[in-house]
């Protein structure tokens, strides 16, 4: 059964999501999932002597970041003003997921690693869609 709102952004999925996920489109050909998910925005300010290995770090821990699990996408944006200012934008298929995801990454160090590159604490915000 599909809601105007699904068939308005092209959902095939056979659930009502009420429009709150992120419409996410796994290519497998014709296949189109809709899943609940949220949305998290990790920002960094770093220091100057320091963004060039914050981005070749980051870089290489994406490739994991991006293949675990629960994660559905991550894009790295940088300020316009602030070169220094870096912003993930992580959808997630639930907080859980992002959450176990920390867990690991504190374990692995990782963490630990890129606060010796920034000049403050980064900060973790979590968002959820609007049925908008």
């Amino acid at each position: 059964m599909h809601t105007d709102r699904q068939e308005l952004i092209g959902c095939d999925a056979k659930v009502i999501c009420g429009g709150r996920c992120a419409m996410l489109q796994i290519q497998t050909r014709l296949k189109v999932s809709c899943i609940m998910s949220i949305n998290v925005m990790l920002e960094f300010q770093c220091r100057a002597d320091k963004i060039e290995a914050f981005k070749s770090v980051l870089e290489v821990a994406l490739v994991d970041t991006r293949n675990y699990d629960g994660c559905v996408s991550v894009q790295v944006t940088v300020n316009q003003e602030d070169p220094l200012n870096l912003i993930l934008l992580e959808v997630w298929e639930s907080r859980k997921h992002n959450e176990k995801y920390l867990a690991w990454r504190t374990d692995t160090g990782l963490f630990e690693t890129l606060s010796d590159m920034l000049s403050s604490p980064p900060t973790i915000r979590y968002f959820e869609n609007l049925n908008i």
